[in-house]
């Protein structure tokens, strides 16, 4: 991990990025009953980036600090790398995260599609987050 930017954090801050996450997918579902499917995408996106520090900190006192979202995922499947449900919502964290640039950035908007399957994935990931 030592290639890894992370920043040192006192693991008892965990509460706050787990509470910025609930607040995220809190307004992505209003989003998506509004039909604001951008602000859905782009709020589920940046719910499962607290959820996933939440639980960084909480195991390990550290979080992702870098620019590349590979590098939040090698973090998070650091927390414990033999669990291979941790290593499954690595996975999802990857594929959430893949769509955050097409989600936040591009002219094109988000399909209602494409913003309920990141909604889906990110309370998935959020619920399993929450187990640990």
């Amino acid at each position: 991990m030592a290639d890894l930017q992370t920043r040192k954090t006192d693991a008892f801050r965990y509460v706050e990025y787990l509470s910025r996450a609930g607040q995220c997918i809190a307004a992505a579902r209003h989003s998506q009953s509004t039909g604001a499917w951008d602000a859905c995408a782009i709020n589920a996106v940046q719910s499962a980036i607290s959820a996933a520090d939440a639980l960084t900190v909480f195991c390990k006192s550290e979080r992702s600090a870098g620019q590349r979202h590979e590098d939040a995922v090698r973090i998070f499947k650091f927390v414990d790398p033999q669990d291979a449900s941790l290593q499954q919502n690595a996975n999802r964290l990857a594929r959430i995260l893949s769509r955050k640039n097409a989600a936040a950035y591009e002219e094109k908007a988000v399909s209602r599609n494409e913003a309920e399957y990141l909604l889906v994935e990110t309370e998935r990931f959020l619920e399993f987050v929450k187990s640990r």
